[in-house]
């Protein structure tokens, strides 16, 4: 368990983040650099603390918010529960770390990628962390997304937002790589694996995406949205209004046994 000095100073530090993530004050809605694999201001601010959570940190978060809070944002190189229930971000997470080619638990590299389906992962993780940003799952997810881009994406430059959202439709309703708003114009992607920039543009409609920098601005965006909600208590409300929907998956154990036996061709006609 951490000293009080450095309880302190993690929640100064967490608190100056979210002011900085803080949304403007005409926004209709309120509003980790880290690794795939967590960083340590993240892990000290996971830390049990007493209830109610006295500091700027927390804002009187009462037990039930802060274990939400502390399962969801649970760091992908964790293992999950088997049999067991588990937040559905930590999943995905290392779902998108193990398509990307790397094992989620070590880091160590695979053999093998699973390019479109981890790329579809990160953007299904963006639209998942806008609901709860948001405190709302109706209409509006063009907007939601892009909100939630604009507030997390550090740094994001102007209309990056509008780009990325066309990406993601894309990815999840064409699948192949272009995509048309309502004012009638054309986006085509590319997706760059080599050393690049988030977004690049080339020519009128042709933008090359960094599938890196996808992944490490989006485990980044995770972080600072984990200390906004630790630190706004409007930020947690509409967290709690979605947790209950969004926020956990169970796993059987009968599950876990038929997806090793697909991996190792137990399925396979002889």
């Amino acid at each position: 368990m951490f000293g009080r000095a450095a309880r302190d100073r993690t929640a100064s530090c967490a608190f100056a983040l979210a002011r900085l993530v803080r949304p403007r004050a005409d926004s209709r809605v309120r509003t980790n650099r880290s690794s795939a694999f967590g960083s340590s201001l993240t892990e000290q601010a996971r830390q049990p603390a007493a209830e109610p959570l006295n500091s700027p940190f927390g804002h009187n978060m009462n037990r039930k918010t802060i274990n939400h809070i502390d399962r969801f944002f649970k760091a992908p190189s964790d293992p999950p529960y088997v049999p067991g229930t588990n937040s559905v971000l930590h999943l995905l997470r290392r779902d998108v770390v193990q398509c990307l080619g790397r094992d989620p638990q070590t880091g160590l590299k695979l053999s093998n990628i699973a390019l479109f389906p981890g790329i579809m992962g990160i953007i299904a993780g963006v639209d998942l962390l806008a609901k709860f940003h948001a405190g709302q799952d109706g209409s509006g997810a063009g907007s939601r997304f892009e909100e939630f881009v604009r507030t997390y994406f550090r740094p994001v430059r102007s209309g990056w937002d509008r780009i990325i959202w066309q990406f993601r439709n894309s990815l999840l309703h064409s699948f192949g790589l272009h995509s048309k708003d309502n004012k009638g114009r054309m986006y085509h992607f590319r997706l760059n694996l080599d050393d690049c920039p988030l977004l690049r543009k080339r020519g009128g409609d042709k933008y090359y995406v960094g599938i890196t920098p996808l992944h490490e601005r989006f485990e980044s965006a995770v972080s600072l949205y984990e200390f906004s909600v630790r630190a706004d208590s409007m930020l947690q409300a509409n967290f709690e209004r979605m947790y209950p929907t969004y926020g956990t998956i169970r796993i059987r154990s009968s599950f876990m046994t038929a997806l090793e036996k697909i991996r190792s061709g137990g399925f396979a006609e002889p």
